[in-house]
């Protein structure tokens, strides 16, 4: 060693060259549905000094970054940007993985972090740290030191998990939409050599995956083995393939995974474990009835919170509601921890949640706030449909029975078939012709023949329903009567067996909701409209639009007003087609398409006929793209 007096003879370690500086992965495909995501963190990056990028493990967290990284690097990889996946590693090794990784010597008497620190200390670099979630405590830790160590270096994370540090920028993943999905399954499945795809099978595809990157990129990949159709059912029978099961990516997912649950308190892992028994979107009260029944307002919040600050569960903001999911991937890997008797458990609240939805969105539909149980239907749909499913697998009949049959109003306002084929299948799984249980079943199934014209099964079913009602002490089958009125209305027979009629509306008037009390008022000004009794007609109308107008619900109004506008049409058109457009809004409005039918029918034929003929075209044009989607052709 040569030492010279007046000079010093300690110095810092050297600072490397950038050609030694460790390189960040190199993209092997192009980037697809990302590219604002990329400029938002390359803009947040320019203005603050710790950014993260957060999401569901597999959604593209890794490959942003890169993305990210080459833009700063300008595509040569030669300056800027120091690459450090943290994988596997500890919370206490962080700064030792990190000082390795860039090839940087401890310095005598100082911490790997310390030593790190020093060497980072006036460099203008972006330090990224990827995969950070098994090492969260010790990279916040390192971060922190570095930022305060040093005002020229940029840190960008990737991580399930936030820092929780001051002035981190955060960004959170969503899953792609459905085009960039599309675009990403097509991408890849070319790569293999599978070309001229059903976009739209490919779409259906996606959306199975919940618009996951990783799992797109498996499926894509193994396209050349299996036809998309054979995809697309594999997927709707129980979760991903087994072509991804021995995939570097999904063992990549399933770890990390594993990581997120395993950093949760025991009380939220539970929670989380129960969640995955929910096939789609939940909210607070679905998550708080199946997932933590006991739980307090404020631990319900808590769990939730740290679900979402974990990745494990993905937000979803709906109409202003907090709506939330378990993303399947997230789903399959987190399944496989569950205790068998913990998801009995979570399985049976389920159940009894459905039951209690479906008996509250039909209450709810029949009332003033018809448009809020529209959209809490349309949020609890898929666990309808699950749970009656397995229902009817399991052979439960009364449970199958009553979710086929509690929202049959909804259906048939909205032609709604897929409901109406639930009975049907479940009719098809009994084999007992004289279950009392089933006469509401046979009722609702009858509504749905005479939907698609099929007058002789609309008859055989409904007087299978009055059957085991009057025979084995089945339950009133109001649909069935129903059915039976318009079959025989509209098979041009003889006119509705009295009895039929009169039972019909007893039953409504016993149940004493308006809603109820509408439809008996409107069926008395109806008939009076046909036997031409006109003021009669008026008065039992004007009747029925005050009742209707008493309940607040949309559907009853836009019923009574068509009621009112056929009684008045003969003496009053010009009124009756003010009333008939204000019902055809109103049904809009809830999209009740039966009376959107019935007002396009009778505006139709005012303008036809006051107007012209083209003046009735566009109605008549309208008919044609309703009435179709509910099979009912022979209108």
């Amino acid at each position: 060693d040569l030492v010279v007096d007046g000079l010093p003879d300690e110095f810092p370690v050297p600072r490397f060259a950038a050609s030694v500086r460790p390189t960040r992965p190199e993209p092997r495909t192009t980037l697809v549905g990302r590219h604002e995501v990329v400029d938002t963190v390359l803009d947040s990056l320019s203005t603050t000094r710790c950014t993260t990028i957060t999401g569901a493990s597999g959604i593209g967290k890794t490959r942003v970054a890169i993305e990210v990284a080459d833009r700063i690097d300008g595509g040569d990889g030669e300056t800027g940007v120091l690459w450090v996946d943290l994988s596997g590693v500890q919370t206490d090794a962080v700064g030792a993985s990190v000082m390795t990784t860039c090839s940087v010597a401890q310095r005598p008497g100082r911490s790997p972090v310390e030593s790190l620190v020093d060497w980072l200390a006036g460099q203008n670099v972006t330090l990224v740290l990827d995969r950070c979630d098994e090492c969260l405590t010790g990279v916040a830790e390192l971060v922190d030191a570095v930022i305060g160590g040093s005002r020229t270096v940029r840190v960008l994370c990737t991580s399930q998990r936030l820092l929780g540090l001051d002035g981190e920028v955060v960004h959170r993943l969503e899953p792609l939409d459905t085009a960039a999905a599309t675009e990403l399954f097509v991408d890849r499945a070319g790569a293999v050599g599978v070309s001229d795809l059903d976009r739209t099978l490919v779409a259906e595809i996606c959306e199975q995956l919940d618009r996951m990157p990783f799992a797109i990129e498996i499926i894509a990949a193994g396209a050349a083995a299996s036809r998309l159709d054979e995809i697309r059912d594999l997927l709707a029978a129980g979760g991903l393939p087994s072509m991804a099961s021995n995939s570097a990516l999904a063992r990549s997912v399933a770890r990390a995974v594993g990581v997120g649950i395993e950093s949760l308190r025991p009380i939220d892992r539970e929670r989380l474990l129960a969640a995955t028994v929910i096939p789609g979107s939940f909210d607070r009260s679905m998550f708080a009835a199946v997932c933590a029944p006991d739980a307090d307002a404020a631990s319900l919040t808590r769990t939730l919170g740290e679900l979402v600050n974990a990745s494990l569960v993905h937000p979803d903001p709906s109409g202003g509601r907090a709506v939330f999911r378990v993303l399947d991937p997230v789903r399959a890997f987190a399944a496989a921890s569950a205790h068998e008797e913990s998801v009995r458990a979570a399985s049976g609240r389920l159940g009894e949640f459905a039951l209690e939805l479906s008996e509250q969105v039909a209450g709810g539909l029949r009332g003033a706030e018809e448009l809020r149980w529209l959209l809490a239907l349309e949020r609890g749909f898929d666990t309808l449909r699950f749970v009656f499913d397995r229902a009817l697998a399991a052979g439960d009949i009364a449970q199958a029975a009553q979710l086929s049959t509690q929202l049959w109003e909804w259906a048939f306002f909205r032609y709604n078939t897929e409901y109406f084929d639930w009975g049907r299948r479940l009719l098809a799984a009994s084999d007992d012709p004289d279950d009392p249980r089933l006469s509401r079943v046979h009722g609702v199934v009858a509504l749905g023949h005479w939907f698609r014209d099929d007058f002789d099964a609309t008859f055989d079913r409904a007087n299978d329903a009055l059957r085991l009602e009057r025979s084995f002490g089945g339950p009133f089958s109001l649909p069935a009567r129903l059915a039976l009125i318009n079959a025989t209305v509209f098979a041009g027979a003889n006119a509705p067996p009295a009895d039929v009629f009169e039972e019909a509306a007893e039953h409504q008037r016993n149940l004493g909701e308006p809603f109820y009390r509408v439809n008996v008022e409107a069926q008395n000004a109806m008939m009076a409209t046909w036997l031409g009794q006109h003021e009669i007609a008026e008065r039992r109308a004007v009747r029925c639009l005050k009742i209707a107008r008493s309940s607040g619900n949309p559907s009853s109004i836009a019923y009574a007003l068509w009621v009112l506008g056929q009684a008045i049409e003969h003496d009053d058109p010009e009124r009756a087609e003010h009333l008939l457009d204000d019902a055809l809004q109103q049904a809009r409005d809830v999209d009740n398409r039966w009376v959107i039918s019935l007002t396009q029918t009778g505006l139709a034929s005012i303008r036809r006929r006051t107007t012209g003929p083209m003046a009735a075209a566009p109605l008549l044009v309208g008919l044609l793209e309703q009435l179709p989607r509910a099979g009912h052709w022979a209108q």
